[in-house]
């Protein structure tokens, strides 16, 4: 079983070298954030868990990312019995910028046992505040690091509840209690000195039900589930408003009116669809609590400042993509707020943003469509159209190597993110959430367990040589430092090459092989930022004119006019140049791609012999594909399906693009379901000749995230839930039977939420070649989408709408019964149901399943659940489902 060497946020990469020695402690002084040059003083700890002295030859290597060795450290280090030594030496930092990363070698073994790195990055002239760090993940520790990196704008945002009074205490009492918080007092000296431009968050949220800090009450939060639990008794008293209106007027008066930008937010698209959490319980006196705390913050901060900005919502991004229609709940509180806001706020999250599943890419989450639908909405409501992305980051674990796949990942997404926000005309702000928080109870009681945990992209805490693993909040003396990671480094080369940048309309530039680029104008010169998001390319153009090139690393360099070769990946670089936009954008699309498939493939099997070829050209220029005997021809960037005939038994289409000839694997044969005879939807599954697919826990158990042991959902005794599907079909009807192995069934539900709670859904495509399998909004019509379940009303059977087939409750036979821990579900659709008069033999449609189990009675919807395929749940995918053949 693997080891941590270094337990909480020290580095930890290797296994254990010799059991009696341990690295406790390796960082760079000052943060790990250094000047080309500058002096660096490194640290090592080591211990000695032996009852007698050792004697260990320590190696250290720092290697310049992505090229070679910067430098070597060699010296022979005495540990006491039972204790620790520390070694301190002093290193120059490098001309070059860049990151550079240190491993540490014990005794000549070419295994290492723990890492470190230091970013070395040119100072900052001028700090664009566009770029701000989120309140949410603010160290004060590293105010004068956030400098360095490139940081322009610092959040203040202490949520008014983290500062109740009691009812007798005046508003001077109040200010003065908020101005002796450790926080806040650095906040206030960093504003003193104009080092920021500073933002005030505003929270709107109040204490929520399931939210209660470990061992403490909450005035607000017993008040609120008391007058909550008599229904249509409003949730808050008003006590709470005014509260609200001196906590906004105290931080106003605390800056000095220097805060000239205020955002009154809250997640408000999560907590309505988290009813078990709102503080009412009613989803729309959440909403009402809402409007009200934006309206009081409001007027609380231009009674100060007329001349302030106000914005406000906050969502993070659920009304937007999961809303119906888009948007419906924030354009409902925006009239209510019409008169009381001056821009809108969002947490522009677009997917998964952590470790816990691969993250999503900024392009493929649809974060462009989400920031271009705020403008639109906010123009639409008579506004200027500004927004504020006030929340945006990725989240890595902390035991990610420094310089391993994970962090050039995160490195890349974090860089792309930041630079779709910047290129997006009306997105004047972008806030970036980091995590790694100075001492918080998660860090500390992560280091107790010796467990693994999301971290920080920019930084991870470590701990600090003779430290004892606890706060570091004074007075006790710092037992933590930070080591940045790769994400500070593209951080601050974003912040660099696009400081005061502004971006040209009609970004991106789409070219070929999935590369886009973002053209910006910035002094005099046009600043281009190119990544491709699919495989590494590179693309050949005539330069009229003398380029400057960085990498995402920021290494730079001079292009002398004539041919450029530019290396194109999933790191972004930087061109910059004194010509127009649309000279550049030319040169890019003159030039010439080479590396990488010309060709983008992907097949669905529609019979035994035959199957429909998913065609991309990935090119600027024509293409002719042959397939056997078959050619097809495709214009430049064009997408395009054929119909593909081949041998049974053939496991490879073999096609021809260009030079390049691709083996492209056919999808399995079909599962075959046999016909019967004199069906009756019963229950009684022994009448199936066997099962068609059986899933089990934990290989089919999705999101990936929910198998970790940590959180409790399985308990991998044998009993966790599992699914046997058997099906079978007639001239009328195709059955379905699944027969569950689940403890505890819950279903609250009775139509299309049943998915929320323990329920089978399933889908079938009748036919594949149909051009209506996929909409915006996910599964188009060519897709039957079904849940059933048991719930209070017994076995219920709804269709999902589809386009203009609306969803409903459906009559078929449908039957659910549940025998101890067994729960049999079966159901016989008409072919009908799907548009068909006839089936026969060797017809073959698309089938996917999932089995959704929900064991809490407090989680208002299933967290997991078992899936024949991905692309039911979870996203619809139709490209993802498997086949079935009529036997």
């Amino acid at each position: 079983m693997r080891k941590w060497l270094i337990v909480l946020l020290s580095l930890i990469v290797g296994p254990l070298l010799q059991a009696e020695i341990t690295v406790r402690a390796f960082y760079a002084d000052c943060n790990g954030i250094f000047q080309p040059g500058d002096p660096v003083n490194l640290t090592l700890e080591v211990s000695n868990s032996d009852a007698k002295e050792v004697k260990a030859d320590i190696l250290i290597v720092m290697t310049q990312y992505g090229g070679r060795d910067a430098a070597r450290f060699s010296f022979p280090l005495t540990l006491p019995a039972k204790g620790t030594a520390v070694h301190q030496w002093n290193w120059t930092a490098p001309a070059e910028n860049g990151y550079f990363h240190g491993k540490v070698f014990l005794s000549g073994k070419h295994d290492f046992s723990a890492e470190c790195a230091i970013a070395v990055l040119p100072a900052f002239e001028r700090r664009d505040p566009f770029f701000g760090v989120s309140c949410s993940t603010l160290g004060y520790r590293l105010l004068d690091d956030y400098k360095k990196i490139g940081f322009g704008s610092v959040e203040f945002g202490f949520p008014f509840i983290s500062f109740l009074y009691p009812e007798k205490e005046t508003y001077e009492d109040y200010k003065a209690k908020l101005a002796s918080n450790l926080h806040v007092q650095q906040l206030l000296r960093a504003a003193e000195k104009d080092e920021y431009r500073f933002v005030g968050i505003l929270c709107t949220a109040f204490p929520r039900r399931n939210s209660a800090w470990p061992g403490k009450k909450h005035g607000y939060r017993e008040i609120s589930m008391k007058r909550s639990d008599r229904q249509a008794l409003y949730a808050y008293p008003d006590e709470a408003y005014k509260h609200i209106r001196d906590h906004a007027t105290a931080v106003y008066e605390l800056f000095n009116g220097k805060i000239k930008i205020w955002s009154a937010e809250a997640e408000i698209d999560a907590h309505i669809a988290d009813a078990k959490n709102s503080g009412s319980g009613f989803a729309t006196v959440e909403l009402a609590n809402f409007v009200l705390a934006s309206r009081n913050f409001y007027e609380a901060i231009k009674a100060k400042d007329p001349n302030a900005v106000v914005s406000v919502l906050g969502i993070c991004g659920g009304d937007f993509f999961h809303g119906n229609p888009p948007m419906r709940v924030s354009r409902m509180l925006l009239e209510d707020l019409l008169n009381y806001h001056d821009a809108m706020s969002i947490h522009a999250y677009s997917g998964n943003w952590s470790t816990q599943a691969p993250p999503t890419p900024p392009e493929e989450g649809g974060l462009p469509e989400y920031l271009r639908a705020s403008i639109t909405l906010q123009k639409e409501l008579g506004k200027e159209g500004i927004v504020y992305n006030t929340e945006r980051g990725y989240y890595q674990k902390h035991s990610d190597p420094l310089a391993g796949p994970s962090a050039k990942l995160f490195a890349d997404l974090n860089a792309r993110s930041l630079i779709i926000v910047k290129g997006t005309p009306g997105i004047v702000y972008y806030s970036f959430h980091y995590g790694s928080i100075e001492g918080s109870q998660k860090f500390l009681d992560n280091l107790k367990a010796k467990s693994d945990f999301d971290d920080g992209t920019l930084w991870i805490l470590a701990p600090k040589a003779k430290s004892n693993f606890t706060s570091s909040l004074p007075p006790a003396k710092a037992s933590f430092t930070y080591i940045p990671r790769l994400s500070a480094v593209s951080f601050a080369t974003v912040a660099k090459k696009l400081a005061f940048a502004e971006p040209v309309r009609g970004n991106p530039a789409r070219l070929a092989h999935h590369t886009l680029a973002y053209l910006f104008r910035k002094e005099g010169s046009v600043v281009c930022a190119v990544w491709t998001t699919g495989e590494p390319v590179s693309l050949t153009f005539q330069s009229s004119t003398e380029m400057d090139f960085s990498d995402l690393m920021m290494r730079e360099k001079k292009l002398p006019p004539g041919a450029v070769t530019l290396p194109i990946s999933g790191s972004p670089v930087f061109l910059s140049a004194k010509i127009t936009p649309k000279e550049l954008r030319k040169l890019l699309g003159d030039g010439k791609f080479s590396g990488g498939s010309v060709l983008e493939t992907k097949v669905t099997r529609t019979g035994l012999d035959s199957a429909i070829l998913h065609l991309r050209n990935r090119t600027g220029e024509s293409l002719s594909v042959a397939c056997g005997k078959q050619v097809f021809s495709l214009k430049p960037l064009e997408e395009n399906s054929e119909t593909v005939h081949f041998s049974a038994g053939e496991k490879n289409l073999r096609l021809t693009a260009g030079q390049q000839v691709y083996d492209i694997p056919l999808p399995p044969v079909p599962t075959g379901i046999h016909s019967v005879r004199d069906f009756a939807v019963n229950g009684n599954l022994t009448k199936y000749p066997a099962a068609v697919a059986k899933l089990t826990s934990p290989a089919n158990v999705f999101p990936k995230k929910f198998i970790i042991p940590e959180y409790g959902l399985l308990k991998y005794d044998g009993k966790d839930v599992e699914a046997e599907v058997f099906a079978g079909w007639d001239a009328a009807n195709l059955y379905l039977a699944v027969k569950v192995r689940d403890r505890m069934h819950i279903q609250r539900h009775n139509g299309a939420e049943m998915w929320m709670d323990d329920s089978v859904q399933f889908a079938v495509i009748p036919d594949l070649t149909a051009n209506t399998l996929r909409s915006v909004r996910g599964f188009g019509e060519g897709v039957w989408n079904f849940v059933m379940g048991l719930g209070s009303n017994g076995a219920a059977l709804y269709r999902f709408a589809s386009g203009k087939r609306e969803g409903t409750l459906l009559s078929y036979p449908c039957t659910i019964a549940r025998n101890g821990d067994l729960t049999v579900y079966e159901v016989a659709v008409p072919w009908s149901e799907f548009g068909l008069s006839k089936v026969g033999k060797g017809r073959i449609f698309g089938f996917n399943m999932v089995v959704f189990d929900n064991n809490d009675t407090a989680n208002p919807s299933a967290k997991h659940y078992l899936a024949l395929k991905e692309g039911l749940a979870g996203g619809q995918d139709p490209d993802s489902f498997s086949t079935l053949i009529l036997e």
